[in-house]
């Protein structure tokens, strides 16, 4: 019995250091599976220790070594590689003004590059967005979206539901995201979004090689000089869990398969 919940405290103590807080929720790391919203991560915890509580040993030896060492490597070295994409409303602003299209450019970011805009992202995940068709699962964007973000009222949201879970504790979704209630924060994180912008220097130059112009002739949504109703360069966040890239999501294409 003593073993059982020296188990079962390991399990605990792993997932509350693990835990993380993003777009005004809770998510927590379950065993073998990922990152969850706190209700659902909360229920398959409590799974995961009643069945160290009640398996025979000869089941429950295998299991745990299934379903706890190898998370527990997997976490220790921290999030998954970022990837990156052009966001926003208009990724690419061709200064003609006819045309506006996305454009992938292979290595803008250097490797600290890239650590620096992580870093910076991490730290402003009060300011992102949860892309509510995920439910339960742990996928952002920051600053926001045009693909996901809509203007649903809050106030009508059921007690609970898959996309947002508990009402009482709904944090920033993108289906409330443009909602006239939250005009205030969709404003403080475009200014969070502006802090940001020097950390982008490197793709506009990037850009502009691409188009084999100069990088002050790219345009950022969110730049000054009236283009600060365009949506800023938007990054993509996922924190790691098994059922995103395998059953709810999956991605088999060239560009973005191997997130």
């Amino acid at each position: 019995m003593l073993l059982r919940g020296a188990l079962i405290g390991a399990l605990l103590s792993w997932v509350a250091a693990r835990a993380t807080t993003a777009a005004g929720q809770l998510f927590l790391p379950v065993p073998l599976l990922g990152y969850f919203r706190a209700e659902a991560g909360l229920l398959l915890v409590a799974l995961a220790c009643t069945a160290a509580a009640l398996l025979p040993w000869r089941r429950l030896l295998p299991a745990t070594c299934v379903g706890l060492a190898g998370p527990m490597a997997l976490f220790a070295v921290g999030l998954d590689p970022p990837r990156f994409r052009v966001g926003g409303d208009k990724p690419v602003q061709v200064l003609n003004g006819s045309t506006a299209y996305f454009v992938s450019v292979a290595g803008a970011l250097s490797p600290a590059e890239c650590a620096a805009l992580v870093r910076a992202v991490w730290d402003v995940r009060p300011s992102w967005t949860h892309a509510s068709h995920a439910g339960a699962l742990a996928y952002f964007h920051f600053p926001w979206s045009a693909n996901f973000d809509k203007g649903d009222d809050p106030a009508e949201a059921p007690l609970w539901s898959f996309s947002y879970g508990l009402r009482f504790l709904m944090g920033h979704e993108s289906h409330h995201a443009t909602h006239p209630q939250g005009a205030e924060r969709r404003a403080a994180v475009a200014r969070e979004a502006k802090r940001l912008f020097p950390l982008f220097a490197p793709l506009r130059r990037a850009l502009a090689a691409h188009f084999n112009t100069t990088a002050d002739r790219v345009i950022f949504g969110g730049d000054d000089g009236g283009w600060e109703r365009l949506g800023a360069p938007s990054v993509q966040v996922y924190l790691p869990n098994m059922l995103w890239h395998t059953v709810h999501n999956r991605r088999t294409d060239a560009v973005r398969g191997d997130r």
